[in-house]
Order: C-alpha cells, then structure tokens, then sequence
C-alpha cells in the first residue's frame, strides 16, 4: 500500500510477513505508481492495482513489434494441421 511518512509518502509491497519493497516519495500519487509498477514486475498482476489502465498501456506500448510475418510457414502449418487431421477421420 501507500501510507503517510512524515510528510512523505511510503510505498510498500509485503509478501508472507516480509518487506518485499519500499520507497518513499515526496507525491502520494507518484508513491501509488511506483508500487503499481513493482506489483506488476514482481507479480505480473493488475488486479489490486491503483492506476491498471497505466500498466495496461505501458505494457501494451512494450510489446516488440515483428519486421515480418511469415504467412508462407502459418499456411503451410494450417495446411499440415488439416491434412492431419482429414486423415484422421478417414482412417
């Protein structure tokens, strides 16, 4: 959570008892970010989160780009995979 520190803000992550993160910050928003962040690097999570729709777009943002689809070897596989199949039921 994020909790009053003198006239700081404090980010905090437990886990089992145990202080897996903390960081204190001048802005109570900037506090919730900062753990929002950490939750999802070290949980993969945005359930329970302050600011989802950030994590969302920042990992939507992240993802590679492919240079490329190789549409020759998806038919190819399709093509493979029906074959298969096709025999299948013949057989």
């Amino acid at each position: 959570g994020v909790y009053p520190y003198g006239k700081r803000w404090r980010a905090l992550i437990q886990q089992k008892g145990e202080v897996v993160y903390e960081e204190v910050f001048d802005d109570k928003i900037e506090a919730a970010k900062a753990r929002d962040r950490k939750v999802f690097e070290l949980f993969g999570q945005i359930i329970g989160l302050n600011f989802p729709e950030e994590i969302q777009k920042a990992t939507i943002i992240s993802l590679p780009v492919p240079r490329y689809i190789d549409l020759r070897g998806l038919i190819t596989a399709r093509i493979s995979s029906i074959g298969r199949l096709a025999v299948r039921r013949a057989g």
